[in-house]
């Protein structure tokens, strides 16, 4: 396991632990403003964001930093962190129990550059990890997708953003009229990595809502555990840029 891989870790289990404390002392709904994503900033995503930088700053000197609320941070250096300090804010804010840490790290400015991810979920202590070409793990357990090549039988997360329109609904009603199983549980990086492990077959975040933060370390997770995916299936071969101002149209399956 490399050092950045560990730092990654750390920085995620850290953030995680301390936003569902104050979780459970009643914080989870206190909004501080609109952050570079253009969405509202929690308390629990400026605290996350904060111990996450710490922990990057403590160890390291040369780095950037790409997160959902603060931007870019920069501090001269191609190697890049890609961070979303909680993806699950809306259900932090209604008190479902249901939120990740995700970190990816990148030496480059694609997700083909992608070479670390972490996704934490400190409600079950479950960390999905991968480092790029020694495959994905949840906590000690080697993933790999349950592979099935039809839709009836299947289970399919699907997103469903207010900004998606219809979009999603005619998805799960052709899904549903196949014979799969829908599932919609907030968290994008969590749903990608349930193909990952196995429990879901598809994800499905196909109306360019999606951002980069919200799925960089899952996407390698997916990958080393055998999934396929596509960034934006109108466009099959793009590879996005790790910047804010993209958006995907994403969808990952276990098998073609």
């Amino acid at each position: 396991m490399s050092d950045s891989l560990i730092l990654i870790r750390e920085a995620a289990r850290k953030a995680g632990k301390e936003v569902l404390r104050l979780i459970e002392e009643g914080y989870g709904d206190e909004v501080l403003g609109v952050g570079a994503s253009g969405d509202n900033t929690l308390l629990l995503d400026k605290i996350s964001e904060n111990i996450i930088v710490d922990v990057i700053s403590n160890r390291l000197v040369s780095f950037k930093i790409l997160s959902e609320e603060l931007g870019i941070l920069n501090k001269g250096n191609s190697l890049l962190f890609v961070v979303d300090p909680v993806d699950g804010s809306f259900n932090s804010k209604r008190g479902i129990p249901l939120f990740t840490v995700s970190i990816a790290l990148a030496k480059g400015p694609t997700f083909e550059d992608i070479v670390a991810g972490v996704v934490y979920d400190p409600y079950t202590d479950f960390l999905f990890w991968a480092e790029k070409g020694k495959g994905a793990y949840l906590n000690d357990k080697k993933l790999k997708v349950r592979e099935t090549g039809r839709i009836n039988g299947s289970v399919i997360c699907v997103s469903s953003p207010i900004k998606a329109g219809v979009g999603p609904v005619k998805v799960m009603e052709t899904i549903i009229r196949r014979g799969g199983r829908i599932r919609t549980l907030g968290s994008a990086s969590y749903e990608a990595c349930l193909v990952a492990k196995g429990a879901a077959d598809g994800y499905v975040d196909a109306w360019g809502t999606l951002r980069v933060v919200d799925i960089a370390a899952a996407s390698l997770i997916l990958r080393e555990a055998g999934a396929k995916l596509v960034y934006d299936y109108k466009r099959p071969e793009r590879i996005p840029k790790l910047d804010l101002d993209e958006r995907l149209y994403f969808i990952a399956a276990s098998s073609e």
